[in-house]
């Protein structure tokens, strides 16, 4: 952990800054001075306020390193790391924290320390342990005193006050970890992701006579192919360049501080392969190919879990409800109304939730590039203001529809503009990566009747033909090498929506350049892909079953819905009567009715983002969440016609 050269604040940023903070510190100074207390309690006030102050600069600086984890989560435009302001740099490099934090680490806290070294180093985080310790620890020690005084200034309850006091005295101890181990698991997870695909290059490059270790250095300035090796080859060029290891004991020091086991038992195999003497090509081969098998081997353990756990959220879906609201009916209780509300405003979103963290956990990853700029988003974004509108024009003109197939066709034309976006996007990628092992298999031909690259692509844009995104690629491909541009320096600018394709273009440019560009290497990377794509599609079709129940579940409750509203209408009429109609109250019903819709309205829109995630692999494809909500909007548009019928057919089969 060395001293950090980060950028200063530009103009606008430090104005921003200075607004903020004058922002905040002015509601301070009213607050203090319009409290009814005494000038000394306004004292002890403020004192407490300037006491957050060092818990308020370590959570803006552990905010640095949480922004950097959702921002690869998110999978934003690649960058080694988000621009640090100069507080940042402040803590990392102050002195006198740094003083403070060895005269620390002498005492107590010497273990707290070195266990936040050690997971700095694994999660690749950017803080000094020393300098962090000791403004977790000033926090600690100043949080807990500054919100009891706050709390009981604010609401006289002491013993609310102590017990705040309490809750947080480890909160500022525990942030440094909490935000270690999240950066832990977002770097294991990127190198995870990008590892068999390294490999594989690194097979080809081993084939050359270069070892992995130039593999690594050549990923350095790839970063938009490989976003997070890219920053592990920068890591290792360090451990060569300014600790002077030997390239072995570089790779063996790498993979004691690498997170990711895969990549770690990657290295630590290699290492001992070389020191035996043994063949290092066959041996990244075997590893490939054992991780290609480990891919088909999780995504068919992925879709048996997915379908187990879909069938379990399903029937809890649809067997809940209608217990509660025929309890309801039966009972006439208003509790059975309180825990449909629960259900739908709670239970409902909060399992979605559960079930979309769960889905992504253990889905396999594949790397990808952002399907939407910025242009996409501001369409997307688009049919916000579009569905305020159809939802005052529906509500202003007097149709008479229900309330509930108002906010359905507001909520579509929200979704409306994102999936089309999405379409777009999502089938030029697909249609280039499925027919890219074609593209490699006639490279590979072109190569082995004596054509160079350059020829071999301007052939096949004359000769050949995919589909009209793979055509477009290829013909821009060929015309830019005519123009005597280097296959290098293209890829390097060359940059598409598939990212498959992005790594294929990789690996021909940096085989090219090392002269080892053979129709075998093009077979095998073809193979390598086709496999890979074949096997996510074969999963993809094997969740189609979960999709179409999900998208039914909602038609499930609005039907269960339209029977107790028909149940309603048959009371009042009188074709209900009896003992059992004595027992049925239609205000009751009509609540559960209501209940109902809305829960429908939320099993729709939670069910069609979870199917998306598990069989798209992404929560932005909004068809399934469209299809339920055009079908309950439907429903709720001819309700009367469709209970009318309901009402008819039961009168009629009553004696």
């Amino acid at each position: 952990m060395g001293v950090l050269t980060l950028p200063r604040l530009s103009p606008v940023q430090r104005l921003a800054a200075s607004l903020g903070v004058s922002a905040l510190a002015t509601f301070m100074i009213i607050q203090v001075a319009t409290w009814p207390l005494p000038i000394p309690m306004k004292v002890v006030g403020a004192v407490a306020y300037i006491a957050l102050v060092p818990s308020t600069v370590l959570l803006v600086t552990l905010w640095e390193e949480v922004r950097t984890s959702i921002a690869r989560v998110l999978m934003r435009p690649p960058r080694e790391r988000p621009r640090k302001p100069m507080y940042l740099s402040s803590i990392t490099t102050s002195s006198l924290l740094y003083s403070l934090g060895r005269a620390i680490s002498r005492g107590l806290c010497s273990k707290y320390i070195d266990a936040l070294a050690r997971l700095f180093v694994l999660g690749d985080v950017a803080l000094d342990p020393y300098n962090t310790a000791a403004l977790a620890l000033i926090a600690s020690a100043s949080l807990p005193p500054a919100l009891a005084v706050l709390a009981y200034l604010g609401t006289g309850d002491l013993l609310l006050s102590l017990s705040i006091a309490v809750a947080s005295a480890a909160l500022p101890l525990a942030a440094p970890y909490v935000i270690a181990y999240a950066s832990i698991s977002s770097r294991r997870g990127g190198v995870e992701t990008e590892t068999p695909f390294f490999t594989l290059y690194a097979t080809l490059v081993e084939r050359t006579g270069k070892s992995i270790v130039t593999a690594f250095e050549r990923l350095a300035s790839q970063g938009h192919v490989f976003r997070r090796l890219a920053i592990e080859a920068s890591i290792l060029r360090k451990l060569l360049s300014f600790f002077h290891y030997s390239p072995i004991d570089a790779l063996s020091e790498y993979a004691k501080n690498v997170p990711s086991q895969l990549m770690s038992r990657l290295i630590a195999g290699y290492v001992s392969i070389v020191k035996i003497g043994g063949n290092t090509a066959s041996y990244l081969e075997n590893a490939y190919r054992s991780m290609l098998e480990e891919i088909a081997a999780r995504w068919s353990r992925y879709v048996e879990t997915a379908s187990m756990m879909g069938e379990v959220i399903l029937a809890l879906f649809m067997l809940f409800p209608t217990l509660l609201a025929l309890g309801a009916i039966a009972f006439s209780q208003g509790m059975s109304i309180q825990m449909l509300q629960l259900f739908t405003y709670i239970v409902a979103p909060m399992t979605g939730i559960a079930l979309y963290v769960v889905m992504d956990s253990m889905q396999p990853k594949t790397p990808s590039h952002p399907l939407f700029t910025t242009v996409d988003k501001v369409i997307a974004f688009s049919g916000v203001p579009i569905a305020i509108a159809a939802a005052l024009a529906l509500s202003s003109i007097g149709v008479r529809i229900r309330p509930e197939a108002i906010a359905c066709i507001s909520l579509i034309t929200v979704l409306l503009p994102e999936l089309a976006i999405y379409v777009a996007r999502s089938t030029e990628v697909k249609s280039v990566e499925r027919d890219l092992p074609s593209f490699l298999r006639d490279m590979a031909e072109f190569l082995r009747i004596g054509y160079n690259v350059p020829r071999a692509i301007a052939a096949i844009a004359r000769s050949r033909q995919y589909n009209r995104f793979l055509d477009r690629y290829v013909s821009a491909l060929s015309i830019l090498l005519q123009l005597n541009i280097p296959l290098q320096r293209i890829q390097q600018n060359f940059v598409t929506r598939s990212w498959l394709f992005n790594y294929v273009l990789f690996v021909l440019s940096d085989l090219e350049q090392l002269g080892a560009l053979t129709p075998t290497e093009l077979e095998r990377l073809g193979s390598f892909i086709e496999t890979l794509v074949q096997t996510r599609e074969n999963s993809r079709k094997s969740l189609t079953l979960y999709v179409a129940l999900a998208v039914l579940t909602p038609l499930f409750i609005i039907l269960l819905a339209m029977m107790s509203s028909s149940l309603v209408s048959m009371t009042v009429s009188g074709a209900v009567g009896g003992l059992i109609g004595s027992f049925i109250s239609p205000a009751m019903i009509e609540a559960v009715v209501n209940e109902t819709i809305q829960l429908a309205i939320a099993v729709a829109v939670i069910m069609g983002i979870s199917a998306a995630k598990v069989r798209e692999g992404t929560g932005l494809n909004t068809c399934y969440t469209l299809l339920a909500l055009a079908a309950v909007a439907v429903i709720l548009i001819f309700w009367t016609q469709v209970q009318k019928v309901i009402v008819g057919t039961i009168s009629s089969l009553s004696p």
